[in-house]
């Protein structure tokens, strides 16, 4: 067999996401296409390459990139406040001030910030992003070649005194070509930023293009009241945005029925859903879409607990995000996953690695290519060694800090450390 052009990346354990974590286990990796060929025990890899070139992790464990579903790279160059106390639409109202000075909003400032944050995420061995982008052009030419594969979702915002053209921008996010480090996707902001009949066309344009999509959804216990009688803190944001003059129809069922009785839901991926009944439970799982939560930004912002446990007792696919820096400390999906461990301990620590793998490619449209190592899936291999000798690797890292030594991204190294 010829294996010139193969990278054998063996270590004490590999953790393919398919089956449980192999011991002494290796990875086959064609170094021309960037995709894995072969996944096994060393040895065996080893005789069947015979002329590989070798790399050996002796104690770490392999895992595939971590996909981080919900993020905002373009405010990569903010810090939060870790004396915020108030509700989202206070820190919302902060963001929309802060939008104001037009020395933070260069397409060099913005370009910059998404390279820091996507720098900081393949840091923390993260290979694929969802990223919302309100400044899409920017960030895309930014992001379009690496270090990381983004899902970039141009954001849509069509409520409020002087709103962009938004059936234009529609064609502007959803136009470029897709490729293996940028595929676009769209996203309406969110049920109080976006009327019901502009989410409809919009995920309907996405949707005959066969492009992703995803929106904020039930965020804040705000929305009901502004959906039904347009009054609340979520006003007073609209305030300080310039105004809001458009009529409404009010709905007194909240922000997941008004999405779902218009046939929305399927098929998206909805960041949050921080309150969220029973009843709209279930109209999430009948819809099939699927929940990205933001463990450290939720806590953050003070919202009862989540209810992601029941969400994947119904087979609705949960995955994490970090959201921006704005909300979170850093970018690092492993303290999402730990702080997720300490939240649910009888969750096995695969089903958790799996909400930050496997389950963020299927939400990302990824299947198969992403959050998995497989033979055809991307070389994208995240190496964290182990700080002790572990029987479970998996539950070993959701313990202990976890110390990320190298990434590869379409079989190459990225980084190493």
């Amino acid at each position: 067999m010829f294996s010139g052009a193969t990278d054998i990346l063996q270590a004490r354990w590999v953790a393919s996401m398919e089956t449980p974590p192999q011991r002494d286990g290796a990875v086959a990796v064609d170094a021309r296409s960037g995709r894995i060929v072969q996944v096994g025990s060393a040895a065996e890899l080893l005789r069947a390459y015979p002329d590989c070139r070798r790399w050996d992790y002796p104690s770490a464990v392999l895992t595939p990139g971590l996909v981080n579903a919900h993020t905002h790279l373009e405010l990569s160059n903010q810090q939060r406040d870790e004396s915020f106390g108030g509700s989202l639409a206070q820190w919302l109202i902060q963001r929309v001030r802060n939008l104001r000075d037009p020395a933070a909003q260069t397409p060099r400032v913005i370009a910059a910030a998404a390279l820091t944050g996507a720098r900081q995420s393949a840091g923390f061995g993260v290979s694929c992003v969802g990223d919302i982008s309100r400044q899409f052009q920017c960030t895309r030419a930014a992001l379009a070649s690496g270090p990381l594969r983004v899902v970039s979702f141009g954001e849509v915002v069509s409520l409020g005194r002087g709103g962009v053209d938004w059936p234009q921008r529609v064609d502007e996010i959803l136009a470029a070509a897709p490729t293996d480090w940028m595929i676009p996707g769209i996203s309406p902001h969110a049920p109080y930023t976006v009327d019901a009949e502009t989410y409809a066309q919009v995920i309907g344009q996405a949707r005959k293009l066969e492009r992703p999509w995803t929106t904020h959804l039930a965020e804040s216990a705000d929305e009901r009241p502004f959906l039904f009688e347009r009054t609340g803190p979520l006003m007073d944001l609209w305030a300080a945005a310039g105004g809001l003059d458009q009529p409404f129809t009010p709905f007194a069922d909240g922000p997941i029925h008004l999405l779902a009785r218009r046939g929305i839901l399927a098929g998206g991926l909805l960041a949050h859903v921080n309150y969220c009944d029973d009843g709209e439970m279930q109209a999430l799982a009948a819809a099939g879409a699927a929940v990205v939560y933001c463990p450290r930004t939720h806590q953050y912002f003070a919202h009862p607990p989540h209810r992601f446990e029941r969400m994947l007792q119904l087979g609705i696919n949960v995955c994490l995000g970090t959201d921006s820096l704005a909300s979170s400390p850093d970018l690092d999906l492993t303290e999402e996953m730990r702080l997720v461990r300490r939240q649910a301990p009888q969750l096995s620590a695969q089903s958790i690695w799996h909400m930050a793998t496997a389950h963020g490619a299927a939400a990302l449209g990824l299947t198969g290519r992403a959050g998995v190592l497989r033979p055809g899936a991307w070389a994208d291999i995240a190496v964290f060694t182990l700080p002790i000798p572990a029987a479970d690797p998996l539950e070993t890292l959701l313990r202990q800090p976890a110390q990320k030594v190298a990434l590869w991204v379409n079989g190459k190294l990225l980084e190493s450390r």
